[in-house]
């Protein structure tokens, strides 16, 4: 049995898939914008629940980014030009448990680690999907 994803690239629908994934990729950043504006905008301590906010919906981005890696070692996509399937699997809880660590900060501090996590996590996908003809699209979705 095929899963969902090969039906539609069997099916001549990758250019569907790729934009839906592009337009849900884009749709993630609508909290991380509108959490920014809401802190700026709302009234204390109004504005510390959109902080409080932001800093747990970057530390499950982060945690979503790791699982990605999970998902392509299982699915044995893990040798495609980077870390074997170990390393992969290895690679995909560190962001989960880095987030949940910085989660607990101090504000300021955790925004800025996770901000440092966020990059870390397009940096290691970066090495790992330019080197892959087939997974070089999914670069695109980090840089909208």
């Amino acid at each position: 049995m095929s899963s969902p994803t090969a039906d539609l690239a069997d099916s001549g629908n990758e250019r569907l898939l790729r934009r839906l994934a592009w337009w849900l990729g884009l749709g993630g950043l609508v909290p991380f914008v509108g959490h920014a504006v809401a802190a700026w905008w709302m009234p204390a301590p109004l504005n510390q629940l959109a902080v409080s906010s932001q800093v747990l919906y970057a530390a499950l981005i982060l945690s979503f980014l790791g699982a990605l890696h999970w998902g392509m070692a299982l699915n044995g996509t893990g040798r495609l030009g980077g870390p074997s399937l170990v390393g992969r699997l290895v690679w995909s809880v560190l962001p989960a448990c880095y987030g949940l660590f910085v989660a607990q900060l101090v504000y300021r501090h955790a925004l800025v680690a996770l901000a440092a996590g966020l990059l870390a996590a397009y940096l290691v996908d970066w090495m790992i999907y330019r080197q892959s003809p087939g997974l070089a699209w999914f670069l695109n979705l980090c840089c909208c």
